[in-house]
This record gives C-alpha cells, sequence and structure tokens, in this order.
C-alpha cells in the first residue's frame, strides 16, 4: 500500500514540474516580450539555442545511464557513493571539455562575440547542470524533492524578472536569470549529495555557486546603471 501511494505521489510531482514547465514561461512571456522587443528576446533565445547543443554534447548520455546505475544500487551507500563519483567526473571532463571548446567558439565566431557576455553567462548553466545531479535525485524517486525545489527557484526568477528587467537592455539579466534558477537548485542538491559524496566535494560546490553567485550580482548591477554602448542610465520619472 505504501509503495502503491509513493508510486502515486512521484507521478503527481512529476506532472507538476512538466506542468510548471509549460505554466512558468507562460506567465512570464508577456512582460518579458513586450519590455526586451524581439531584439532581445532573439539574442537570448539564439544563445540559448547554442548553449543546448553544446549541453547535449557536454552530457554525453549520462543522466540516462546515471537513473538506470543508480536506481541498481542505492540501497547500497559505498557501491552508490563509488557509481557517483565515477559519473561525476566522467561529466565533469566532457563538460570542461565542452566549455573550452564553447569558449574557442566565442572568440572565433564573429556572431557569438557580439554578445560575449551573454553567451559566457548562458554557457556557464552546463556546469551548474553538471553539479544538479538531477539524475542521482531521479535514481533515488526523490521526486517531491526536485519538484518542490523546481518551483521554489522558479518563483524566484519570475518575481525577479519582474523587479530587475525594466527597458530593452536587460536581456543580459534575463539571460542571468534563467541560469539563477539552475544554480538554486544546485545549492538544495548539497543536502542530498552529502549522503553519497564526501564532504571535500561539497565544499567544493557550495565555493563554486556562492562565486557565480557574487559575480551575477556585479553583473545585474552594473546592467542596471550601464547601457549597452557603457553609458550610465537615467533615472526614470
Amino acid at each position: 500500500m505504501g509503495k502503491q501511494k509513493s508510486v502515486r505521489l512521484n507521478y503527481l510531482m512529476n506532472c507538476i514540474l512538466t506542468a510548471s514547465s509549460m505554466i512558468f514561461p507562460l506567465l512570464s512571456y508577456p512582460y518579458v516580450s513586450r519590455i526586451l522587443q524581439p531584439d532581445g528576446m532573439g539574442k537570448v533565445a539564439f544563445a540559448n539555442s547554442i548553449v543546448s547543443y553544446f549541453a547535449m554534447v557536454a552530457m554525453l548520455g549520462i543522466p540516462t545511464y546515471g537513473i538506470r546505475a543508480c536506481a541498481k544500487v542505492r540501497d547500497d551507500k559505498n557501491q552508490l557513493s563509488q557509481l557517483v563519483w565515477e559519473l561525476l567526473i566522467l561529466n565533469f571532463a566532457t563538460t570542461l571539455i565542452t566549455c573550452v571548446l564553447f569558449g574557442i567558439c566565442i572568440v572565433l565566431v564573429p556572431r557569438f562575440a557580439q554578445d560575449k557576455l551573454l553567451f559566457v553567462l548562458m554557457g556557464s548553466s552546463m556546469f551548474f547542470q553538471m553539479l544538479g545531479v538531477e539524475w542521482l535525485f531521479r535514481a533515488l524517486e526523490e521526486y517531491s524533492y526536485i519538484t518542490i525545489r523546481s518551483l521554489i527557484f522558479k518563483i524566484i526568477a519570475l518575481c525577479m524578472m519582474f523587479l530587475f528587467i525594466a527597458d530593452g537592455e536587460d536581456y543580459i539579466i534575463y539571460g542571468v536569470l534563467t541560469v539563477a534558477a539552475i544554480v538554486g537548485c544546485v545549492m538544495m542538491a548539497n543536502r542530498e549529495m552529502a549522503e553519497a559524496l564526501s564532504p571535500a566535494l561539497i565544499i567544493l560546490v557550495i565555493e563554486v555557486v556562492v562565486a557565480f553567485i557574487a559575480y551575477a550580482v556585479v553583473e545585474i548591477t552594473v546592467a542596471c546603471r550601464f547601457d549597452a554602448n557603457g553609458n550610465r542610465r537615467k533615472n526614470k520619472r
């Protein structure tokens, strides 16, 4: 009976997660598209599409394999820890190589270089997707945790969009906020990762995430005060 309830709960949470992926864009898109206009939205959409291609290469099918492999040994803490370590190391290597290639493309491809900052910020999502280890939570059937953490940071990102996106030059802030939701999920992931990994890796994850948040805050502050040409913005009345 408990198992049936667990299956039903997981199914319900998965449905909520899927529905939220469609509802939140419907809530944010009208406002963001009106403020950023086609030009700003086009820049973010283009950067996101390019990053998505590189992200597929970086993940290398590890999430799909990780769910199946971790589910088989989830009752053995030692085997689970070893497996997660191996997958994380492999994923780190593929992500690092992909990020290097992505950086080279930003430098060499003129279209990418035009919005270098936007591509770099959105490209960082590849690294944080690796640290998010959602495949581990799915293998452990932590669908409630996945859904709750996703909803929390989607709501936060939605509120920040209404607060910080005020004119057409704020497309970089929009790009940062799309990555910030992933960063938040990574920070919450530390609780469950601590059960499968050593404290040393947890400390490393926290330091990387905190460094990125500090960088993102600076970028948002600068973007709010200066336009794309480096001129100080005038206060709107």
